[in-house]
């Protein structure tokens, strides 16, 4: 069981990488109502990582500060997203740039924490 879970956790962290391309295509307009479909669709794989990750986390020994971090960062993500998906509505290509170049980053962090976890 361990393992499909994984799976699917690793699948959906690929599946978030659209937000390592977003600030790079979100500068047209144009691009902006299938940019809002993916990011709904990324929202959806956020969660699927947060319930994923959460029970990989009971079978696994991790430190209380390492559990923190990858919560606080995943928050941020999805915060992130949901402004950006407010942006997206609005029309505003600069801010949902910038937040996508915030997002970008938080991702890269988080994925180097998650297969770092003796860092912290």
């Amino acid at each position: 069981m361990e393992s499909v879970f994984l799976f699917i956790h690793l699948i959906s962290a690929v599946g978030l990488g659209f937000y390592l391309l977003l600030p790079f295509v979100s500068g047209q307009a144009n691009n902006l109502p299938v940019l809002r479909s993916m990011n709904r669709i990324g929202t959806y794989l956020l969660i699927v990582q947060f319930l994923t990750g959460g029970y990989l986390v009971s079978k696994y020994d991790l430190s209380v500060a390492w559990m923190v971090v990858s919560i606080v960062l995943l928050l941020a993500i999805f915060a992130l997203t949901g402004i950006m998906g407010k942006k997206m509505k609005e029309g505003n290509t600069s801010s949902v740039q910038t937040l996508s170049a915030v997002n970008a980053v938080l991702l890269v962090v988080t994925v180097y924490i998650m297969s770092h976890p003796d860092v912290i």
